[in-house]
């Protein structure tokens, strides 16, 4: 058994199937092959009572959920988001649009039920209610310490992600780094499949001294919070400088 810890947005379904060896064809998001495939090869852990004699892959974002799981034999790897890490909410608001359920844990955990739980958060404090909260979330996940983030020291198998942003041949190189093949010609069909979310990120960065520019709330909030990171303010100076609040 394999057990990945990731937080939400990693491109773990891509990365855990090609850990399997599935041969893939280029799609932006890999979920339907992944952990919402009918066969539960992989999944993630909070389905994990659809766990079977064909599941190979258990995902998570809490190494706390699985680790009294482990046996000997298995295999541990966590996904460091090291880099980049706008980009894994870019990946989590354009991929996670089917609603998971009901049940408290994932009542939110999809875009359109988020954004209207944030609306309603933030629609008191802010002009632009999503980009405010998005900033915030963005905040937290530039601390190193934050849950979803922090790399955990008995982990001895990290996957470095930025990497598949930067380079095929870096990317292939950390796959081998934790025991796995992978192949540049892979990766480039990955990073054409991945061109709708490339092509929001750069907008972003064009848009890092003009946030407001952006038409997607959600884009204004990520650059908000790299204009922040750039020019060393909070979020709050931030909404200030760009006149967001009330």
């Amino acid at each position: 058994m394999i057990y990945f810890i990731a937080p939400s947005g990693g491109n773990n379904s891509y990365i855990c199937l090609k850990l399997v060896g599935t041969i893939l064809d280029g799609m932006t998001t890999y979920h339907d092959k992944g952990t919402h495939s009918e066969d539960h090869e992989i999944i993630n852990f909070l389905h994990i009572a659809k766990k079977n004699d064909n599941t190979k892959v258990v995902i998570t974002e809490n190494y706390n959920n699985v680790k009294g799981m482990i046996r000997e034999d298995d295999i541990v790897i966590q996904n460091n988001i090291d880099k980049y890490r706008e980009v894994l909410l870019l990946n989590w608001f354009h991929k996670n649009l089917a609603q998971l359920g009901e049940e408290p844990e994932v009542q939110y955990g999809w875009r359109d039920s988020w954004i209207e739980w944030q609306t309603d958060l933030w629609k008191n404090n802010s002009k632009i209610p999503i980009a405010s909260a998005v900033a915030e979330w963005m905040y937290k996940l530039y601390d190193d310490n934050f849950t979803e983030i922090k790399t955990i020291p008995k982990i001895t198998k990290v996957f470095n992600w930025s990497v598949m942003y930067e380079s095929s041949q870096a990317t292939v190189d950390e796959f081998k780094k934790i025991g796995y093949n992978y192949t540049v010609e892979e990766h480039d069909k990955w990073l054409a499949s991945q061109s709708k979310i490339l092509g929001y990120w750069q907008d972003i960065k064009n848009n890092i001294d003009t946030p407001l520019n952006l038409d997607d709330d959600v884009h204004k909030g990520l650059a908000l919070a790299l204009h922040g990171k750039t020019y060393d303010l909070n979020r709050q100076q931030v909404e200030s400088k760009f006149k967001l609040l009330p």
